[in-house]
């Protein structure tokens, strides 16, 4: 992510275990502060990423979490668990001296969000997330085990087929250890093919499938989604397994809106279903006919929703 005529101030701050965390404020200074969690985790924020946003209307403060973007040490591992990610949320919200803030998250930047708000539920405002998840076993097995098979079976066979018959019960910690080989070459094509099984997937678009299959590139951005989603499926998203949907009272009090993609197929909307049912009345879950991308009527509710809540 970059400044542009609406930042306000960014840099890197320390958190403390070796990590700093870039940071952006971007917007109105004077409006209502809305954190953006981006996903992944390990995808970093992306300029695309202000789009939903109106710079005159809202305050806005974006932030790579740690080992991805422009926060250092790049692709660090030590340090970087959900717990630590939450604390960098409280470092950043008393850094702007705010009392309380809003949340905004997509896919692993749900999940975050819902974590923060059940240790900090005096902290939020409210909160709008799309692309549901909770970080459970069944969400994570779905993507590594299979799941996506039944739709995507082109960029499920290019996963599994590298993978040794004897060890596909566990295909991230295969791909885990295969991604930090000191053999380059080696490395890359596993990020390679753990990104393909999950982009293909995030969209409905049969071309977009095909192209994610044969262009994906090796960047930075991508070796980071790769190996913190494989550091952090395999120390099962750092809590105990249905961690968030079980602790749904927490969130009770807070204005929820989630919105969900029909055909999202790398987070099923079972899971909003089950978390909107868990959470009550507070919570509004508008389920539309879309898929994981941010594209089409996600993108066109979201930034609507955007719009409604935060003025």
């Amino acid at each position: 992510m970059n400044d542009d005529q609406y930042a306000l101030e960014s840099g890197l701050l320390d958190v403390g275990g070796g990590h700093q965390i870039y940071f952006q404020q971007w917007g109105n200074k004077d409006a209502e502060p809305i954190f953006f969690l981006h996903g992944g985790p390990g995808s970093g924020c992306k300029d695309k990423h202000k789009a939903a946003f109106d710079p005159k209307k809202h305050l806005v403060i974006f932030h790579d979490q740690r080992g991805c973007g422009k926060s250092t040490p790049f692709g660090k591992l030590e340090h970087n668990t959900t717990q630590d990610l939450i604390a960098d949320i409280e470092k950043l919200r008393e850094k702007f001296g705010f009392e309380k803030i809003s949340l905004f998250g997509g896919s692993w930047g749900s999940a975050l969000a819902l974590a923060y708000a059940i240790e900090h539920p005096d902290r939020v405002n409210k909160m709008l997330i799309n692309g549901i998840y909770t970080g459970t076993k069944k969400e994570s097995d779905y993507i590594q085990l299979g799941g996506l098979s039944t739709h995507f079976p082109e960029s499920w066979q290019q996963y599994i087929e590298v993978v040794p018959e004897d060890q596909r019960d566990n295909t991230v910690r295969y791909y885990f250890e295969k991604m930090q080989s000191e053999d380059i070459e080696e490395a890359s094509e596993h990020v390679r093919r753990w990104v393909i099984n999950e982009s293909a997937a995030s969209s409905i678009d049969p071309d977009m499938s095909s192209n994610a299959i044969a262009n994906q590139e090796i960047d930075d951005s991508t070796l980071s989604l790769a190996l913190l989603e494989a550091h952090y499926f395999i120390n099962d998203c750092f809590m105990p397994d249905r961690y968030i949907l079980n602790s749904a009272d927490k969130l009770k009090n807070i204005p929820i809106v989630m919105v969900q993609g029909r055909f999202d197929h790398v987070c099923p909307p079972e899971t909003a279903y089950a978390l909107a049912e868990a959470i009550g009345k507070n919570c509004h879950l508008h389920i539309v006919p879309s898929n994981h991308a941010r594209e089409g009527a996600l993108r066109e509710s979201i930034r609507a929703y955007t719009w409604a809540l935060f003025g």
